[in-house]
């Protein structure tokens, strides 16, 4: 009898593994607004009068307080192009491809000039009143584009612009993009809007999305999904957040952070981001069955495990430290937020050393830099030095910086963030209890 229920239950099985695809293949539609991702929300990139006159047109220069902007749709395309013009430097290109851990090549990127630039304009008029001009037709020229007034803040009321956009206010434009074959020409929505924490007393200050995001519906076991995808920018290149649910499911619960490069779960399965095209319309999701046993980067999975030196030489190995809160925070003095951070993350040491709790830096950056602001910031827990090689960076996926990852005494990732308050307040719930 017990050899005719295990028959039983492995035909059962195998019936159950069988409907799990390997793959799965989406086709998502674009959609105006942000959608279940709420940001993020970038400050617009000011450049001088002088430089954006050699190649923006009708530059509306009676403004007082006048500031230019040039915004990319296509931020990789934009850097790798001009550094085939000639317009990067060799070291500042190969400076910007270590931070961001970047190694472009072709097809996917082109020594071709892409209009991926947005120029932005903003000043105020005879009356006070803040215009802003946008190339909405992608020509680089102001004079044929209308401008839009933009309100003036209201106390406590900056949370409700820039959390929850009015889609009605949004500014269509056009841009191109490289598809890896071609040149093409698309449109998305623009938000543009005063940088609430800026002063009055200045030029103005802007922030700005792009405010897309993907939908796409999928079948999987039966059972009918959807699948929301954002970039920071309008292409995709490796950078996108993305956000699973089931029909009826709440997709916009603020307890429910966007993922970053993450694996997606399906039931108990997960499944990696194999591809996804230029212009974000193709998903092709791939079943990865290693992840539970091998460990991954996100929140729920074990760590993985590694072996490195200190920059004082003492050899680091992430399972032998099992038993111990560990915070793994990748880093950079290059990175102004993660300068910004280190004051918390002194103070978090100091608070929980002598518990069982263990702080790493993993620091994209030279060793003089390092060691320098070691020195002159009085820095005692253990830092490694991934100037050259970059394994513990590709390891955790890590493409954003600050990004830090707490992880319990079973090993298992329980934060990730790059928000040091989110970190304060689970290590206080940790301790605290």
């Amino acid at each position: 009898m017990k050899r005719i229920i295990f028959i039983f239950s492995l035909i059962l099985v195998i019936n159950i593994w069988g409907q799990i695809p390997d793959t799965i293949k989406i086709t998502t539609k674009c959609i105006k607004g942000l959608g279940p991702f709420g940001g993020p929300i970038s400050t617009v990139s000011i450049i001088p009068l002088d430089s954006a006159s050699t190649f923006i047109k009708g530059i509306p220069d009676s403004l007082s307080k006048l500031i230019i902007g040039v915004e990319h749709a296509d931020y990789l395309q934009w850097f790798y192009q001009n550094y085939y013009a000639g317009n990067i430097s060799k070291e500042y290109y190969n400076s910007f491809k270590r931070q961001w851990n970047w190694n472009p090549a072709s097809p996917e990127y082109t020594r071709k000039i892409i209009k991926v630039d947005i120029p932005i304009a903003a000043g105020y008029d005879k009356s006070g009143n803040l215009l802003l001009f946008v190339d909405k037709n992608n020509n680089y020229d102001l004079s044929d584009d209308k401008y839009y007034k933009i309100p003036p803040l209201k106390p406590g009321k900056y949370k409700q612009r820039f959390r929850k956009i009015n889609v009605a206010n949004l500014i269509s434009i056009k841009y191109e993009f490289w598809n890896g074959e071609n040149n093409k020409s698309d449109s998305t929505w623009l938000y543009v809007d005063i940088n609430p924490f800026a002063s009055s007393n200045k030029a103005p200050q802007l922030q700005y999305a792009f405010a897309q995001y993907h939908l796409g519906k999928f079948n999987w076991n039966g059972n009918n999904y959807f699948l929301a995808l954002r970039s920071n920018f309008v292409t995709f290149h490796g950078h996108y957040y993305t956000k699973v649910w089931q029909k009826g499911d709440l997709f916009d619960s603020p307890s429910s952070p966007p993922n970053e490069n993450e694996l997606i779960k399906l039931g108990s399965f997960y499944y990696k981001v194999a591809k996804i095209s230029i212009d974000g319309k193709h998903v092709i999701l791939i079943k990865d069955i290693e992840s539970t046993e091998k460990g991954g980067n996100q929140v729920g999975i074990k760590t993985l495990n590694f072996t490195a030196k200190s920059i004082t030489g003492n050899l680091i190995n992430l399972d032998s430290m099992r038993g111990n809160y560990i915070l793994l925070d990748f880093w950079g003095t290059w990175c102004m937020p993660c300068r910004y951070e280190i004051p918390k993350l002194k103070s978090i040491y100091k608070k929980y050393r002598k518990k069982n709790f263990i702080l790493i830096g993993i620091a994209n950056d030279n060793l003089k830099n390092i060691d320098s602001f070691i020195k002159k910031n009085k820095l005692d827990w253990p830092q490694i030095l991934q100037d050259k090689d970059k394994s513990i960076i590709n390891l955790y996926g890590v493409e954003a910086y600050p990004t830090t990852f707490l992880i319990n005494p079973k090993g298992e990732i329980i934060l990730k963030s790059s928000e040091p308050l989110s970190l304060i307040k689970k290590l206080e719930d940790i301790f605290n209890k």
